[in-house]
């Protein structure tokens, strides 16, 4: 009986297309770029330090009332789009204010691996 359920749902299993993997390799080799182009003395260390002022101003407001900033992203660039054929991307940036702790106590015990659809 499991094996007569189970059979159908093989069937409607699909390939990764050769077209999606491309077109997803390359959004995130822009954001990585985007990323590090950031990541340089004087540039914005945290997301919201890149917003407008007053976009910037309500996420602080939102981060010391002990809300979790969550919102949709998008790497933009010329000739580049999150839209993946026969995919989808979805990137999300998300902040949280923890009062009363160093980096130096966060870092030990957030799980830090870096991980890409092939692994």
């Amino acid at each position: 009986m499991v094996c007569l359920i189970a059979l159908p749902l093989a069937s409607t299993a699909t390939e990764l297309k050769q077209k999606t993997t491309t077109a997803f390799d390359t959004y995130v080799a822009a954001t990585e770029a985007r990323i590090e182009s950031e990541l340089h003395p004087g540039g914005t260390f945290l997301y919201m330090d890149g917003l407008p002022t007053e976009a910037r101003k309500t996420s602080y407001d939102k981060l010391n009332k002990g809300e979790v900033l969550v919102e949709r992203h998008e790497t933009k660039a010329p000739g580049l789009s999150a839209e993946v054929p026969d995919g989808m991307v979805h990137h999300w940036i998300g902040a949280i204010f923890i009062p009363c702790v160093t980096l130096t106590q966060v870092i030990p015990i957030m799980p830090c691996k870096k991980q890409h659809h092939g692994e």
